[in-house]
């Protein structure tokens, strides 16, 4: 039994490490300076804490994407948005826990 709950934790921790992966589209219908493209995430799992690693890459942008900024993160989601003027962007986004 103890084997069995060794490994159990063993593939939590592995799970934890594995990425999620999604593709989002951000969409801003103010016109610059303004900006409302936040978006909030949810995770297909829900992690330990909210430590683990937002990474992404801009796929597609339809104007100046400006910086990506990721807040009000949760164990299960977080939000994310864009600071430029651009009315659309695509992201590739990949979530890592910790441990």
């Amino acid at each position: 039994m103890e084997l069995a709950s060794e490994l159990g934790q063993v593939k939590g921790q592995v799970d934890a490490l594995t990425p999620e992966r999604y593709t989002i589209t951000l969409v801003n219908t103010e016109q610059y300076p303004f900006n409302n493209s936040k978006l909030t995430v949810a995770l297909n799992c829900t992690y330990p804490n909210a430590y683990y690693q937002v990474a992404y890459a801009v796929e597609y942008s339809n104007g100046s994407v400006g910086n990506i900024t990721v807040c009000n993160k949760l164990r299960n989601g977080f939000q994310i948005a864009y600071t430029g003027g651009a009315t659309s962007v695509t992201l590739n986004i990949w979530i890592c826990g910790t441990l």
